[in-house]
């Protein structure tokens, strides 16, 4: 499998680059600042890096051929000017891309407590949501509706809270059951990359507790 991973240099989005490799898959890491890959990853082979900024339509249009899947996993970085927009417009020129190249599966990265899973988020959790998180969330919303109107094999991937604690393995992926409020990115990166493979929850909101 040749993997696409959007927004590759944050925190699932590297997770899931690791997990590609790991699982003998080939990753490309489209990033805005290549540097950010700071971190590294533990092998390079079987890795590609592209700099390109999602915002960008033409840099999207000349990343996505060639790969079998596409990994969004974009956010706003703490500290660095994004756009609020980011998450539906970028999401909106990866869809794009892909029906111009053939390329059906898709796997984006939302959050826990968007569409029919927000009964399933705790108070403390929709309060933050609903204020600090206001413009995120908002833009999260809309991003989940471009996917849904694509037309693609898409997966809506709805993590609970997340951590930096090392992956476990023990993580759960369902429709609708919450096991608990946190999992580890690395845990939400190998969940992506079973899915990818399997096939599993396409045109489904899958929501991923440890």
């Amino acid at each position: 499998m040749k993997a696409l991973v959007i927004g590759a240099s944050g925190g699932v989005g590297l997770a899931t680059m690791r997990a590609l490799l790991a699982s003998g898959h080939e990753a490309t890491a489209f990033v805005r600042d290549a540097s950010r890959l700071r971190d590294g990853l533990p092998d390079s082979r079987g890795s590609a890096v592209v700099q390109g900024d999602v915002m960008d339509a033409a840099a999207v249009m000349a990343a996505v051929p060639g790969h079998d899947v596409v990994m969004v996993a974009l956010g706003a970085p703490r500290g660095r000017p994004t756009a609020d927009d980011v998450c539906a417009v970028g999401t909106g020129h990866v869809v794009a891309a892909m029906q111009a190249a053939g390329v059906r599966r898709l796997l984006v990265v939302t959050t826990l407590g968007l569409g029919d899973t927000k009964a399933k988020t705790p108070l403390l959790f929709r309060l933050v949501m609903a204020t600090i998180l206001k413009k995120q969330i908002a833009d999260k919303v809309r991003q989940e509706a471009v996917v849904m109107a694509s037309g693609l094999d898409w997966t809506l991937v709805r993590p609970v809270g997340l951590s930096s604690k090392p992956a476990t393995g023990a993580w759960l992926a369902d429709v609708n059951r919450v096991r608990n409020m946190q999992v580890s990115r690395g845990d939400v990166a190998v969940a992506m990359v079973s899915m990818a493979e399997s096939g599993a929850y396409v045109g489904a909101g899958v929501i991923i507790s440890g």
